[in-house]
């Protein structure tokens, strides 16, 4: 009986490397192989070690997200950066807070990983003069399991806006002007922070990324997907709806599950709220890039991917709600008692 919490992947002796040397240029030759999405997990993080990264990568046409922790103390000692918030909103890349994060990942197109004990920092990359000894291990596959607690970490944490850098910026300057000293002054202040940040439900990531729910159902049973592509939009769909907190006897069991957490998702019920008469595609690809929060604004070939899950989903689950027509070759989704005018 597998362990939970356990990923079990088998490997022949040449199919996996452990890097310990030279980790920064490990972890660029394997970013330059990203035309989906590079996501950073990585508790501490300096900008410049950020900045080498990005700066080497031939192309920027996918989302980059960073995963990592804003603790006061540390941010006053140095040891990670608070500036890697404006470089992050200058080169569009999402910046996020999770301070539970521990591990450190970096995760190529949802399949490809470096993961070790190396931070994004010039002695956690090898690139200080006296560095740490760390390591990093590259995985050409990961499973499912893992994928998905990666996906949930990443949901869990804090979208940084501007307030929240603000915060973070008065924060530091006050421990270093008083409370150097005194601990529960110092967790008072970081829980008041903290108390402050929302839940933000209008990104881009909290939308649907498959567009076949079998495909979900399979990969929340344990079953392995045959195409990567399928099978990584549906660990996201699986951490974005909770959808692994339980076991299913049937597929229309997960079904009546999936339909009630996506239909009271708060992106999900105002975009309803909006289809009240038929909506061409175009029209509510529109209207997501109008009310998602991410900055910057997600480009129309970024979201489409994502609106075109939606449609499935809302035709699927949601066929007692909508339906669509399909009129030279458009695609328009009507509400079931709503008018019909597409135009």
């Amino acid at each position: 009986m597998r362990t939970k919490g356990v990923s079990l992947v088998m490997y022949e002796k040449e199919n996996y490397e452990i890097h310990h040397e030279d980790l920064h240029d490990s972890l660029i030759e394997l970013s330059k192989q990203a035309t989906r999405s590079i996501e950073i997990f990585t508790p501490f993080i300096k900008k410049d070690t950020l900045a080498k990264l990005i700066e080497s990568l031939p192309n920027r046409d996918f989302p980059i997200s960073v995963i990592t922790t804003w603790n006061i103390k540390d941010l006053a000692s140095g040891v990670t950066d608070l500036e890697v918030y404006p470089y992050c909103k200058e080169k569009g890349i999402y910046l996020f807070i999770n301070n539970r994060l521990h591990l450190k990942t970096y995760l190529v197109d949802y399949g490809k990983v470096l993961t070790g004990s190396a931070n994004m920092t010039g002695r956690g990359m090898g690139l200080a003069k006296e560095s740490n000894y760390e390591t990093l291990v590259e995985l050409p596959i990961v499973d499912s399991e893992y994928l998905i607690k990666l996906a949930h970490i990443r949901r869990e944490a804090a979208y940084v806006q501007d307030s929240y850098y603000e915060d973070m910026v008065a924060a530091v300057a006050k421990y270093k002007d008083k409370f150097q000293s005194d601990e529960s002054e110092v967790q008072k202040l970081q829980a008041e922070i903290e108390s402050r940040i929302k839940k933000d439900f209008y990104l881009i990531s909290e939308l649907p990324m498959s567009k076949n729910l079998k495909t979900i159902f399979e990969v929340v049973s344990g079953e392995k997907a045959e195409d990567p592509e399928e099978r990584a939009n549906a660990e996201h769909d699986i951490a974005t709806y909770d959808l692994d907190r339980q076991k299913y006897k049937d597929y229309e069991e997960f079904r009546v599950v999936l339909k009630d957490r996506f239909f009271n998702h708060p992106f999900v019920i105002e975009l309803c709220n909006y289809v009240t008469e038929c909506k061409r595609f175009g029209d509510i690809r529109n209207w997501v890039k109008t009310h998602c929060t991410n900055v910057p604004i997600p480009s129309s070939k970024e979201v489409t991917p994502n609106v075109q899950a939606l449609y499935e989903w809302l035709k699927d689950v949601g066929a007692d709600k909508f339906y669509e027509m399909r009129p030279n070759h458009s695609q328009i989704l009507c509400p079931k008692n709503g008018t019909s005018d597409g135009n």
